[in-house]
């Protein structure tokens, strides 16, 4: 037998095979809220056989969107919207389901790929004021965004944190807690003429096991 359809484990999680459903950006969520469209795709997605399925990238913050389309996390209000379709996927699919947690910084508030994707400034419809570790804009011409002080880095970490914590209530109706696994990337340089010297790039992702007879994961953290 091939050793794709063999099982694989990554830490605590047990994957039946070695197929992964990448995160792909769907831009069809309304505030951040999921629609009719995410229970869709995400439900066809669930049936194919693969053993993990990976949420599409969801904000941590309304800010940190790559456009206005995006899905997010920042309030409970969002994950309230997305137990639903979870609980679809539960009732249907054995597969493994994970999250891509992100903020956009720089890139953020820009049109939807098919609109050509460029930068939409904060004085215009749909457009906000971008936020990043430096002054410096994706591009020249786009949005100049914010500096990130102190309290406002603390500000996204625990966006993050927030968001990783949470997609635990997504089976609290299950008899056993979920198990969660979280992945992030490593640092990386700042842009010249930042005020400190390294920062996290964070994407984190969160896999959730909605039946497990082992106690529950530490609560995960972004670094």
């Amino acid at each position: 037998m091939s050793q794709l359809f063999s099982p694989y484990s990554i830490g605590s999680l047990e994957l039946s095979n070695r197929i992964a459903i990448a995160p792909m950006c769907q831009y069809s969520a309304v505030d951040g809220l999921p629609t009719d469209w995410h229970t869709i795709h995400l439900g066809n997605l669930a049936l194919s056989g693969a053993a993990l399925l990976i949420i599409e990238a969801s904000a941590v913050t309304p800010e940190g969107r790559i456009t206005p389309d995006d899905l997010g996390l920042w309030s409970d209000a969002h994950f309230q919207a997305l137990r639903p379709v979870i609980a679809a996927i539960r009732r249907h699919s054995p597969i493994k389901v994970a999250v891509q947690l992100a903020h956009a910084g720089r890139k953020a508030s820009s049109q939807v790929p098919w609109e050509g994707g460029a930068n939409i400034a904060p004085d215009q419809p749909r457009g906000w004021q971008t936020v990043a570790p430096s002054a410096l804009p994706h591009a020249d011409g786009e949005t100049v965004p914010l500096a990130l002080d102190h309290e406002g880095l603390q500000r996204i970490k625990d966006g993050f944190v927030d968001a990783a914590r949470t997609p635990w209530a997504w089976t609290r109706s299950s008899c056993t807690p979920p198990m969660a696994t979280c992945c992030t990337s490593s640092c990386r340089h700042w842009p010249t003429g930042a005020k400190t010297t390294t920062a996290v790039r964070s994407r984190t992702a969160c896999v959730i096991r909605s039946k497990s007879s082992t106690p529950c994961a530490p609560p995960c953290r972004a670094r």
